[in-house]
């Protein structure tokens, strides 16, 4: 997926090498469902409602369907998923 938005990039980024932040869209996990997995390297989590409101926010997103979830490391998007699993298993795969 490419964006053309590249500044909208920096506000979604994680603070530290070796953490994540995750754009959550039409579905949202929890803080609480992060830590009762054990996931600990999350410092941002962002959540739209609805694809039209992520899409004000981020125009470019491609995606036609939900939930999708992207995730950033302190310089780049690492993951974009439909599923929650998957984003359960890449963050704990990378404590």
């Amino acid at each position: 997926m490419v964006y053309r938005e590249k500044p909208f990039i920096k506000d979604f980024l994680a603070d530290d090498k070796g953490y994540f932040s995750i754009f959550e869209i039409g579905y949202e996990i929890s803080d609480e469902e992060f830590a009762k997995r054990g996931i600990d390297n999350l410092q941002r989590i962002r959540y739209e409602s609805s694809l039209r409101s992520a899409k004000e926010t981020v125009p470019s997103i491609k995606t036609t369907r939900t939930p999708y979830f992207i995730i950033f490391d302190d310089k780049k998007i690492v993951l974009e998923t439909h599923h929650p699993d998957e984003v359960f298993r890449f963050l704990k795969g990378k404590q």
